[in-house]
């Protein structure tokens, strides 16, 4: 059995994942180091972690969290050739901008991207979800950072 943990780093706050590889069903070795590190995977407050099914890994987190200004990011990691990939990236976004006039501006929209597939969808406002033009690969986990958002996922 495989086991992750997120842990905030005690320096710069951002969220380490770090994965072990056949740890076993009992209490994992507090001495164990990890197979897999990735520093500073997020600097959202992580929601969730989650195994999900063909042996994925979920990371979910938020920034704001349901405030004005708000997102919620989902990660889905797979382990493909020997090493971790990013197989899939969501997110949905909540962001109000409060005018000179008094008047609320406000955003929506979402995306969902699977890398493995190479194709995702994307939403503005209330509408529906659309295909997006563009052949999305994996990224290894090793490269991730925000600077791999794909651009449908911006706002």
């Amino acid at each position: 059995m495989d086991r992750a943990a997120i842990a905030a780093d005690s320096d710069s706050g951002l969220a380490d994942l770090s994965i072990y590889l056949a740890a076993g069903e009992g209490k994992l070795d507090p001495s164990r180091k990890p197979d897999f590190v990735k520093k500073a995977l997020t600097q959202d407050r992580i929601l969730r972690l989650e195994s999900k099914g063909k042996g994925s890994l979920v990371v979910t987190s938020c920034f704001g969290c349901g405030a004005n200004k708000s997102w919620d990011t989902t990660l889905t990691i797979v382990w493909r050739g020997g090493k971790f990939l990013v197989a899939g990236y969501s997110r949905d976004w909540d962001w109000n901008v409060q005018k000179a006039d008094g008047s609320v501006e406000t955003t929506l929209g979402g995306c969902d991207i699977n890398f493995l597939t190479g194709r995702g969808v994307a939403s503005k406002d209330l509408d529906d979800g659309k295909p997006v033009a563009g052949k999305f690969v994996p990224i290894a986990l090793a490269d991730w950072s925000d600077d791999s958002r794909p651009e449908p996922c911006e706002f």
